[in-house]
């Protein structure tokens, strides 16, 4: 007797065979998928452990580290500290300007402040030297003085870095997206609560001022990390008395190795002559040549030196170092004091030369469509320093230079 719970051997399905899948190398893939897994996992549990610090992890790749540029007045040398079109300082950084008295330290902050304002945002100027004099001068580079927020009464460090912190989380409680800029002119003309309580024979002060930007210096670059936030701290240059041997810096500044050390980009201001031309029919002086070195800088490359004029009534000759970087690169024709620049009118297709004289460069740039923006990206296409990919010509060490002398101008 057949049993029915046994099998019906003819009823089972057939196998068929299976189409052959291609195989996997699995040492290929899983190696490198673990490590995602990883990262991702990481990523998530750090995130979770620190609530209160929105993406406190991410990849490099999607970190907010410049928040945005501030021009510094002076096109070309936006584009030496960023390396990049409509470059200049970064936001979310702390930056540095040093240089002897009179090398146009202030007045290339007030630009900055200026620029800020002209793309909606907040300037706030703390006057420990007492800088600021005539407001009309101020007003001709294009600063709103009637908005521009002045701190001349608070002269400590301490009373200093703490109303710059409340100015800080003010602007982040209100509004993240609008830009601030805050310079404090300067560094080595405040003081501080223990300096005003002591005698004046009592020493060690510059040892306490050094004390307080230490402390500032790891406070305030967390507050405004990933904010539309800049901070210039201006600072003096002393004679470095120390400074023996190969390549030392004849220059320091006095405040402590903080500043220096946090800074992300450091500008060393420099006067390198006098303009000279009349007013009233008199011969005067009417301005002065300003050399600028980038000491330091993590946006771009560090080394590079830009010079420009600064005029008294007018601030600085922003066009004036387009063509001046124009007659360096060879692109203008010159004969006496007329220039001749030569290019091709993309829609026609003919060859256009025009001419002007230095004075009217400025208004040829304005008048002529097309022509700023063409004169522009020929600067950016000779000065800014393209990043080697593997695609690039090699250089070799005989195709290079050494300068065995100090990077930095005595």
């Amino acid at each position: 007797m057949v049993n029915d719970c046994s099998p019906n051997l003819k009823s089972m399905a057939v196998k068929t065979k299976k189409e052959k899948e291609p195989k996997v190398d699995s040492k290929i893939n899983t190696k490198s998928d673990q490590i995602d897994i990883l990262a991702n996992d990481v990523l998530s549990i750090i995130n979770k452990q620190f609530k209160d610090h929105p993406d406190a992890m991410t990849f490099l790749k999607d970190a907010n580290m410049v928040t945005d540029w501030f021009s510094t007045g002076c096109d070309i040398l936006d584009l030496a500290i960023s390396n990049r079109p409509g470059g200049g300082l970064p936001g979310a950084k702390v930056i540095e300007f040093n240089g002897l008295e009179g090398s146009g330290k202030s007045l290339c902050a007030a630009h900055v402040m200026a620029e800020c304002q002209k793309k909606g945002g907040l300037a706030v100027l703390y006057d420990i030297e007492g800088a600021v004099g005539v407001l009309d001068f101020y007003q001709s580079i294009g600063l709103n003085t009637d908005k521009l927020l002045y701190i001349d009464k608070l002269r400590t460090l301490e009373e200093v870095y703490s109303s710059m912190e409340s100015i800080i989380g003010k602007t982040i409680a209100g509004n993240k997206d609008i830009p601030l800029v805050i310079v404090l002119d300067s560094v080595t003309g405040a003081t501080t609560i223990k300096e005003l309580e002591e005698d004046y024979e009592k020493k060690g002060f510059a040892t306490e001022k050094a004390k307080v930007n230490s402390g500032a210096m790891r406070r305030i670059p967390t507050m405004i990390n990933g904010r539309k936030i800049l901070i210039i701290l201006i600072q003096q240059l002393r004679a470095n008395m120390s400074a023996v041997g190969f390549g030392a810096d004849p220059w320091t500044t006095i405040n402590g190795v903080a500043i220096p050390y946090t800074a992300s980009v450091r500008l060393r201001f420099k006067k390198v002559g006098q303009i000279k031309g009349k007013i009233n029919g008199i011969d005067s002086a009417i301005g002065e040549r300003i050399q600028v070195q980038i000491v330091k800088n993590r946006v771009g490359p560090p080394r590079r030196k830009v010079v420009f004029d600064i005029r008294y009534e007018s601030g600085i000759d922003n066009y004036g170092s387009w063509l001046t970087t124009l007659k360096d690169l060879g692109a203008l024709s010159q004969s006496g004091s007329s220039y001749g620049y030569k290019y091709i009118d993309e829609s026609t297709g003919e060859e256009i030369t025009k001419k002007f004289q230095s004075k009217d460069f400025k208004k040829l740039l304005m008048e002529t469509p097309g022509l700023k923006e063409m004169i522009y990206q020929q600067i950016c296409d000779a000065y800014i320093m393209k990043y080697d990919t593997g695609e690039e010509e090699e250089i070799g060490i005989d195709d290079v230079t050494l300068d065995t002398g100090s990077e930095l101008e005595d």
